[in-house]
């Protein structure tokens, strides 16, 4: 009973008690404190969906980069290919050919090292096909029967016509006047610094000459005949100084390619000299007056190029004389036949080293083939030659001793049979014409007194060298 008593006792004193806070005020605190939890969530729920819809933006933007870099790639390669489609396409370059550079290495020790090289390092005609001809080279670049030839590069004037007595000049643009002044400074700075690549020095010295005891003063020699290139830029120059007499008289006179035993066609002489393709083959059909007017021409440009107080340090360029020639052709007076120290027109590997006429020729034919000719055409009269059926680049085949290129064969160089007074003129080292017995340096020359320009007739110019500095 104590117990019951004691319940009633505290609800009695539970209710005489009064609130600490009402009712609604713990109603209000219960709903603030539902509501901050409320928005506590939302909070959380919204940052998820903020960093979610970020993701998908981000993912979007690169799947959108990466499917228009596809489209436009492909776009690329559908006109890559429809442009080859359209082009046309061309064969192996065999007909276009880059203006060659002269000679690029001095070659020293050569004589042994020359005759042990096989036919495929031998040096011939820099095209990518090596058995292509200068006759193939012809055909392929002769337009059709009814073609007007027109002189082309490095340059490619317009032909104008001279009233007084009908030949047709070209008319150079400024464009064409820049590339030849560029190629004639090139060719004054080689000269005026005796470049190496370009000129040989033959020291002073006596020799052995026809038994007798014969001495030669130091010079400069060119390494290969003067080209086409050079030649044309020389007569490009007059026409540029307003000399066109004395370009009526250097002007190569094409017309003796017609003049061949076997009847040549007007290819060769519309083409030989002019097209870019022959830019790096001997200059022919020139008459001595010709090679002697390009010398003096190169002096007095040289001059005009170092100055006059750099005068007295040249002389003057010039054709050699045969004492010089022989000299040079010799490596400074060697007993050998040929000018590369041997007395055999092959090497070891029986491969040719000099252009020259096949016909007559008293080796075997087995050496031939290093020059892919038919044997069965060795003994049609004019058909066959060495390894080019005309003439070859000037710095095709191993140099000599002294870094001197095609000294026999390919053209017959003009020399002068006198030392001083420089009369008697004559060739000297046999060309793509001549048999092998005419290549020999002391053979007898074929061409004594021919002043006129020929097809197997060419040049190449000597400097006497001055001590003065």
């Amino acid at each position: 009973m104590d117990k019951p008593n004691n319940i009633d006792h505290l609800f009695k004193i539970a209710r005489e008690q009064k609130p600490v806070a009402s009712f609604n005020e713990t109603k209000g605190q219960f709903l603030n404190a539902l509501s901050g939890k409320i928005n506590s969530l939302d909070n959380t729920k919204r940052v998820h969906f903020f960093t979610t819809k970020k993701g998908i933006m981000i993912i979007s933007t690169l799947s959108t980069i990466a499917i228009s870099f596809l489209i436009i790639s492909n776009l690329h390669l559908s006109n890559k290919e429809l442009n080859n489609k359209n082009k046309t396409v061309l064969p192996k370059e065999k007909t276009v050919f880059k203006q060659q550079k002269a000679p690029t290495q001095m070659v020293e020790k050569q004589s042994e090292q020359m005759f042990i090289t096989p036919c495929e390092n031998t040096v011939y005609d820099s095209h990518e096909d090596e058995s292509m001809t200068l006759r193939n080279l012809i055909d392929v670049n002769y337009p059709n029967e009814n073609y007007t030839p027109k002189i082309t590069p490095p340059l490619k004037p317009q032909l104008i016509k001279n009233e007084e007595d009908g030949y047709v000049f070209p008319k150079l643009t400024e464009d064409e006047i820049k590339a030849n002044q560029k190629q004639k400074k090139s060719m004054l700075k080689n000269l005026s610094k005796f470049n190496n690549d370009v000129y040989t020095y033959v020291p002073s010295g006596t020799f052995d000459y026809n038994g007798k005891q014969t001495s030669v003063q130091g010079f400069y020699m060119g390494k290969t005949e003067v080209s086409n290139l050079e030649y044309r830029t020389f007569l490009f120059d007059l026409l540029i100084q307003g000399r066109k007499d004395e370009f009526l008289k250097a002007k190569p006179d094409q017309s003796q390619w017609l003049k061949l035993k076997w009847g040549e066609d007007n290819k060769m002489k519309d083409m030989y000299f002019s097209h870019e393709a022959f830019n790096n083959y001997p200059v022919v059909n020139i008459s001595r007056e010709g090679a002697e007017m390009y010398t003096k021409w190169l002096t007095a440009e040289m001059i005009k190029y170092v100055g006059t107080k750099n005068e007295k340090k040249y002389n003057d360029v010039r054709i050699p004389s045969k004492t010089e020639w022989i000299y040079a052709a010799s490596n400074l007076g060697s007993k050998y036949l040929y000018p590369w120290n041997t007395d055999k027109i092959v090497n070891p590997s029986n491969c040719f080293l000099a252009n020259f006429l096949l016909k007559g020729y008293t080796g075997s034919l087995d050496s031939i083939a290093c020059k892919n000719i038919d044997k069965n055409q060795v003994t049609t009269a004019g058909a066959v030659q060495g390894i080019s059926e005309y003439t070859t680049k000037v710095n095709n085949y191993n140099p000599s001793n002294l870094g001197l290129y095609c000294l026999s064969g390919n053209v017959s160089e003009m020399i002068y049979n006198s030392n001083g007074n420089r009369v008697n003129p004559g060739t000297a080292g046999g060309s793509w014409m001549d048999s092998e017995e005419d290549l020999k340096i002391y053979a007898k020359d074929k061409n004594e007194g021919i002043i006129e320009g020929r097809p197997n007739i060419g040049f190449r110019v000597v400097i006497t060298y001055t001590l003065i500095k």
